[in-house]
C-alpha cells in the first residue's frame, strides 16, 4: 500500500476515532462543582474535534497529492514500507503500555500509571543512542513532573476527579 493510501486510511481512522470519543463524551457525568462552565466532558470533546480535523486534513492532503505521484516515487515508497523487527517491537510495547495504563488506572492511580506509561514510551521510542542511564533518569523525571502538573491542574484548578489509587491518602 502506498504512503498516500496509508495516509488516507489513517486520516479516516482518526475521524472515526474522533467520532467515537465525541459520542461517548456525552455519557460523561457532568459535576457542577467548578465555579466556571468547563465540565468534565470539555477536554474529551476538544480532543475529538482536533482528531477529526487532523484526520480530515491528512486524508484531504493525501488525496490531493495522489495525482502528483510518479512511478519512481511509488517504487521508493514501496521499499520504505517494509517494517523492521525493531519497529514491530516498538509498536507492540506502545500498545501494551496503553492497555496497561487503562487497566491499572483505578488501582494504581493517575500519577503512577502516567509516570510508568510515559517513561516506557520515551525509552522505547527514543533512538538507540539516547537510552543510556542518564537519559532514562531524565525521561523518568520528565514523566513525573508532567504527571504531577497534569494531576494538579485537573484536580485543583478544574475541580475534576482523577483516580488517586494507592496515593489516595497522600494527595
Amino acid at each position: 500500500m502506498s504512503k498516500m493510501k496509508k495516509d488516507t486510511v489513517i486520516g479516516l481512522v482518526l475521524i472515526a476515532f474522533g467520532l467515537f470519543i465525541l459520542y461517548f463524551s456525552f455519557e460523561i457525568k457532568i459535576m457542577k462543582t467548578a465555579s466556571f462552565s468547563v465540565s468534565s466532558a470539555f477536554f474529551p470533546r476538544i480532543c475529538a474535534a482536533l482528531l477529526m480535523l487532523l484526520g480530515a486534513m491528512l486524508s484531504w492532503g493525501s488525496m490531493r497529492n495522489a495525482k502528483k505521484t510518479t512511478v519512481d516515487q511509488a517504487c521508493e515508497e514501496a521499499k520504505a514500507d517494509v517494517l523492521t523487527k525493531a519497529a514491530l517491537v516498538r509498536m507492540a510495547v506502545t500498545l501494551l503500555a496503553l492497555i496497561l495504563f487503562v487497566a491499572l488506572l483505578h488501582r494504581l492511580g493517575f500519577i503512577i500509571c502516567s509516570v510508568l506509561m510515559q517513561s516506557t514510551l520515551m525509552i522505547t521510542l527514543a533512538p538507540e543512542d539516547q537510552r543510556s542511564t542518564a537519559h532514562i533518569v531524565r525521561y523518568v523525571l520528565i514523566s513525573l513532573c508532567t504527571a504531577l502538573v497534569v494531576y494538579l491542574v485537573f484536580v485543583k484548578a478544574f475541580n475534576l476527579i482523577l483516580p488517586a489509587g494507592v496515593l489516595k491518602g497522600v494527595l
